[in-house]
């Protein structure tokens, strides 16, 4: 078997190579380390070779639209094995420079939040919280919010909620 390391460097190669071409990984193997390598490597999806044809043909239409794909079970074992630490490493955000409140944000991607409930659970508008995703993509030079919670994953948050961040009113 091909040694792993050499597969993401080909990835990268062929990014570097083809800057706009869209790049899908199929594999037999569910790893939430070589989805987060595969992903900064630059590629657009990362699927399951026993994706249905109906999936498999949905997830590259996604693709062709721009957005990232992979199995949605792989982003809760990517959450499950985030660790423990309710809040990231200071060191690793300063170069970034984040509010706190795109802190709590980028937590509440991290939990799979959607925007309205990221609003509520933050007492803010939607239209704000857009604004603030804007930001940190831009700070954080990804395009989406699923690359901003893998990147967020990758800098230390986990699935724990900080306990500085609001919890959504009961209504």
């Amino acid at each position: 078997p091909a040694d792993p390391e050499n597969r993401f460097e080909d990835l990268e190669r062929l990014r570097s190579m083809m800057p706009d071409a869209r790049i899908v990984v199929l594999t037999s193997e569910l790893c939430s380390e070589r989805l987060a390598s595969c992903f900064a490597a630059g590629i657009d999806g990362y699927l399951l070779k026993d994706i249905s044809c109906d999936a498999l043909l949905e997830s590259l239409r996604l693709v062709l639209l721009g957005e990232k794909v992979f199995p949605t079970y792989l982003a809760t074992l990517i959450v499950n094995n985030a660790g423990q630490t309710t809040m990231p490493p200071r060191r690793k955000l300063e170069g970034h420079k984040l509010s706190e409140r795109e802190i709590e944000i980028l937590q509440c991607l991290v939990e799979g939040n959607s925007n309205k409930v990221i609003a509520n659970r933050l007492r803010i508008t939607e239209a704000t919280v857009k604004v603030h995703l804007k930001s940190i993509l831009r700070k954080i030079d990804v395009s989406n919010r699923t690359q901003a919670a893998i990147w967020a994953l990758n800098q230390g948050f986990s699935s724990v909620a900080p306990e500085n961040v609001g919890t959504e009113s009961v209504q």
